[in-house]
């Protein structure tokens, strides 16, 4: 963590990413094959969908005002689609964790910060504000010293047929095969020593990862802020009953 000294951290262009709620994607939306079928659902099903879905409009809602009370230039982008990062110095998130994490591979050097917009439903592990929180916590930034935690990630390169893709990952990566039901079959090379293994996959995490699928598949809990990161391979094949197994 670094705690900022009084300098001016007013954003001078903000992006405001947002998620569409379950119940709109699934309900609202005609190319939803669920559309007109909440018959198929029982009430408290409904209900509960329904419920988050206002909560989370609401949250967005409350993010915009206290943007546009506080003058901030900002544009508003619902996640999955392609967006030039590069054109933002600062990201506001309103969803969960998986909104939060979908920016975060955008971003060089940008501050983010996540809004919880459903804590009823959302762990929200990575979100320091929720509605009732956001518009004290946006003034300290704006006017007051307030810390920052740095997190590292992992940088992926993909190299396909005729281009090599890159992306920033800062939670985990699963390498594994294309139907997930078939084995995965690969090279481990870690510190000079090589293993062609077959598993169900690789996971491969950060640190701030490490509380999520990688520790489901005994992997070790990290402080968030360590530049350490982990693999483990899960449900490792043994055909010869002479595996070198390298260590995690």
């Amino acid at each position: 963590e670094c705690l900022s000294c009084g300098i001016d951290m007013r954003p001078q262009k903000l992006l405001l990413l947002y998620k569409k709620s379950a119940y709109k994607i699934y309900f609202l939306e005609r190319r939803s094959p669920l559309f007109h079928k909440q018959t198929l659902f029982s009430k408290t099903e409904i209900n509960k969908f329904k419920r988050s879905h206002f909560k989370h409009y609401q949250t967005l809602q409350e993010v915009e005002r206290i943007l546009r009370k506080f003058q901030v230039n900002y544009r508003k982008h619902c996640r999955g689609r392609k967006i030039n990062f590069d054109a933002y110095d600062f990201v506001v998130t309103v969803g969960g964790d998986g909104t939060f994490l979908e920016a975060a591979r955008g971003l060089k050097d940008q501050i983010i910060l996540g809004v919880n917009s459903d804590p009823s439903s959302s762990v929200g592990r990575f979100c320091a504000a929720m509605k009732a929180t956001f518009p004290n916590l946006f003034r300290r930034i704006l006017h007051a010293p307030f810390k920052m935690k740095i997190l590292p990630r992992i940088q992926l390169r993909l190299k396909l047929k005729n281009k090599t893709v890159t992306m920033n990952v800062l939670n985990d990566i699963l390498i594994c095969h294309q139907n997930p039901a078939a084995m995965s079959r690969y090279e481990l090379a870690v510190h000079g020593l090589k293993e062609e293994q077959r598993s169900s996959g690789l996971w491969i995490s950060t640190a701030a990862g490490s509380s999520g699928a990688i520790h489901s598949a005994g992997g070790e809990l990290m402080p968030a802020d360590r530049q350490d990161i982990q693999y483990r391979p899960r449900e490792l094949y043994d055909q010869s009953g002479c595996f070198l197994q390298l260590s995690p």
